[in-house]
């Protein structure tokens, strides 16, 4: 399957097995999350005729996914137009499915963090590799844009976000299999 297709593309419910790993019949526990059950190695969580849903969403919008169970694939692919508009709401809903004002102590914390990062990336710094970080500072950028507005990122934001998505990609691990 393509890499960069994006969550709004169309796709054949037959072009994804994503329980290709499960044995037949095995039975998954209603107890776990979501993201905890299935094959670790599948990028989305189901597919319809229409849509990939990934699996950070399988537990509904704005719900936390942990940093520990994201493989590369999990990440959206990098925003390219800012008129992309589900393209853009797609990186929004992976952007809350972390909890950055909770992990980061509070949101005047996770601003200090963000704007020393962003300043030091602006004058040719290189981005963390902790995922955690790049979550928060993913996170902290979307709800800044509600708050400013919701107007969404304009062309030079496009670069920042998609130095964001592109150092996740590389600070996690590919998927098992």
């Amino acid at each position: 399957m393509d890499a960069q297709r994006s969550a709004s593309s169309p796709l054949a419910a037959s072009e994804v097995d994503c329980h290709a790993d499960d044995a037949p019949g095995e039975l998954i526990s209603d107890e776990l999350p979501t993201w905890a059950r299935g094959p670790r190695r599948a990028r989305v969580a189901r597919a319809t005729e229409a849509y990939l849903t990934y699996r950070w969403q399988a537990d509904g919008p704005d719900e936390p996914f942990p940093s520990e169970a994201l493989y590369r694939d999990d990440v959206p692919p990098p925003l390219v137009r800012s008129d992309d508009h589900e393209a853009v709401q797609l990186v929004n809903r992976f952007a809350h499915s972390f909890r950055g004002y909770e992990w980061a102590g509070s949101l005047e914390a996770l601003a200090d963090r963000y704007h020393d990062q962003h300043r030091a990336w602006l004058t040719g710094g290189i981005l963390t590799e902790d995922v955690d970080v790049l979550r928060g500072f993913l996170f902290f950028w979307f709800r800044a844009d509600r708050h400013g507005g919701g107007y969404g990122p304009h062309e030079q934001d496009l670069v920042w976000l998609t130095a964001l998505l592109d150092a996740l990609r590389r600070a996690l691990p590919a998927a098992e299999g």
